[in-house]
C-alpha cells in the first residue's frame, strides 16, 4: 500500500484536499490508486407535448386494410365488414362530386344564357354597374340580412348576378365573377341612338331603378350630347311624360340634374317639359341651390315657363316652411338639416327662399337683380291664383331689414 502524501488528508481527482474518513474507509484504499470520471446527474426528460395545430386523428378501416396487405400478421376480417368495404370503395368520392358540380353549372348556364338573350335584346339595358348604382349602393347601406349568412336574393352580389345574366355559380369565387364581368364589358354593344329609339325605350321600363338605369346608360354615352342637341324636346316630352308614371319620381333628380349640367356644359336647351320636372323635383327635395338653377336655365334660353307649374312650386315651398316653424315651435328639430350641407336655421332658409321669390342683386351691378319668380308674375298680372300665393308665400318669408343686411353681408353681396 503506498503511503499517503500528508497527514492531514488525500489530494482528489479535482486537486482538492479531503478528509480521509470522508474520502475512503482507512483498511481499504485500493480504490483510490483509479482515476474514475465524477457521475453526472441529469435532469430527467418530460415527454414531449404536440403542439396546439396538431389534431388528434383516427385511422379508417381502409387505411388498416391497406396497411396489412400481403402480411402474416392481420387482424380479424369478417364476411360483413368485406361486404361492406367493397360496397363503399366501388364509387370514387371526388369523381362523384365533381359529376355532381358539373350538372349544376350546366344548369345555371343555360338559365343564365337565357336570362343574357333578354338582357341584350334591350340595347339600353348594360352589362356593368354604373357609377350611379355604386352611389346608391353607398347611401342606401348594405341590404339587411338574418342573423345567419345565407344567400339572400336581395343582396348586392346576387342582383347584379341575375340582372347580368351570370350562373349563380360564378358567385362562389370573388375572382370569377370579375374575370365573367370583364369579358362581357368587351361584348358589350355601342351605344347609337336616335330621339325615336330613345323614346320607344324610355316607354319600356316599369319601375323607378330601371328608368334610372337607362338615363344613367344614356348620359354616360359618347353620343348623349349630339341626340339631346338635335331632339332636346321630343325626349325632355318622353321623360316627362315617363315620371308621370313612376311611384317615387323624385329619386330620379340626380339624373335630371345631370341632363341640366350636360346641357349648360355644351350650351344647348334641355327643353321646357324637362325644365318644369326639375322645377318641381326641386322643390318638392327643398334644394334651393337646384330650383334657383332651373330658374336661370329657363330665363337664360327664354322659355315661357308655365303659371301653372310656378304656382305648383310655390305651394310646395309654403308648405315646406309652414311644416318647419311648426318644428321649430315645438323643439323638434331646431336645426334643420337639408341635402344640401352643413345644418342651418330657419331664419337662414326663409332668406334664401325669399332671394328666390325677389331675386338676388348681382355682384358688381346693384340694379339688376339675378332671375327669379317676382320677373315671371310681373308678366302674368292677369294670373290672379300666381300672384295671391306669391305675396302669401312673400309674407311668410319676408326677413327684418336688419337681418336683411346681415344676411347679404354674409353672402358677400
Amino acid at each position: 500500500m503506498p503511503p499517503l502524501r500528508c497527514a492531514s488528508g488525500i489530494q482528489g481527482l479535482r486537486r482538492t484536499t479531503s478528509f480521509p474518513a470522508a474520502a475512503a474507509p482507512f483498511h481499504s484504499t485500493a480504490h483510490l490508486t483509479k482515476r474514475t470520471r465524477p457521475r453526472i446527474h441529469l435532469r430527467k426528460r418530460s415527454t414531449p407535448t404536440p403542439g396546439p395545430w396538431w389534431k388528434p386523428f383516427e385511422l379508417t378501416e381502409a387505411v388498416l386494410d391497406l396497411d396489412s396487405y400481403e402480411s402474416n400478421y392481420t387482424r380479424p376480417y369478417d364476411k360483413a365488414e368485406e361486404v361492406a368495404q367493397t360496397a363503399k370503395w366501388k364509387s370514387d368520392p371526388r369523381k362523384d362530386a365533381m359529376g355532381k358540380r358539373i350538372d349544376k353549372l350546366e344548369a345555371d348556364y343555360k338559365d343564365a344564357k337565357k336570362k343574357l338573350e333578354i338582357i341584350q335584346s334591350k340595347s339600353w339595358q348594360p352589362w356593368r354597374v354604373t357609377d350611379l348604382d355604386i352611389m346608391t349602393a353607398a347611401l342606401q347601406g348594405a341590404p339587411k340580412r338574418s342573423g345567419r349568412e345565407t344567400q339572400d336574393v336581395d343582396s348586392v352580389q346576387l342582383e347584379v348576378v341575375d340582372k347580368n345574366g351570370i350562373p349563380l355559380s360564378v358567385c362562389e369565387d370573388d375572382e370569377r365573377l370579375l374575370e365573367w364581368l370583364i369579358h362581357r364589358k368587351h361584348n358589350a354593344r355601342p351605344w347609337r341612338l336616335g330621339a325615336e329609339e330613345l323614346s320607344r325605350l324610355l316607354e319600356e321600363p316599369n319601375n323607378a331603378r330601371e328608368f334610372q338605369r337607362l338615363l344613367s346608360r344614356f348620359l354616360t354615352s359618347g353620343q348623349s350630347h349630339e341626340t339631346i342637341a338635335n331632339n332636346a324636346t321630343a325626349i325632355a316630352t318622353v321623360i316627362s311624360d315617363a315620371l308621370c308614371r313612376l311611384e317615387r319620381p323624385i329619386e330620379l333628380l340626380p339624373i335630371i340634374n345631370s341632363f341640366n349640367a350636360r346641357c349648360e356644359l355644351h350650351g344647348y336647351p334641355m327643353g321646357l317639359p324637362l325644365c318644369h320636372e326639375g322645377l318641381r323635383l326641386c322643390a318638392g327635395a327643398f334644394k334651393l341651390w337646384g330650383l334657383q338653377n332651373y330658374i336661370e336655365h329657363a330665363f337664360s334660353h327664354r322659355y315661357g315657363v308655365e303659371p301653372v307649374v310656378i304656382t305648383e312650386v310655390m305651394r310646395i315651398l309654403q308648405k315646406e316652411v309652414l311644416l318647419r316653424e311648426s318644428q321649430e315651435k315645438s323643439g323638434v328639430g331646431s336645426d334643420l338639416q337639408s341635402f344640401e350641407g352643413p345644418r342651418l336655421n330657419l331664419r337662414t332658409w326663409k332668406f334664401k327662399i325669399f332671394r328666390i321669390l325677389t331675386g338676388a342683386p348681382k355682384k358688381g351691378n346693384p340694379d339688376k337683380t339675378k332671375p327669379c319668380f317676382r320677373k315671371i308674375v310681373e308678366k302674368k298680372p292677369d294670373e290672379q291664383e300666381l300672384n295671391d300665393v306669391y305675396q302669401e308665400l312673400l309674407a311668410t318669408v319676408r326677413p327684418l331689414p336688419q337681418d336683411m343686411v346681415d344676411m347679404d353681408s354674409r353672402s358677400g353681396q
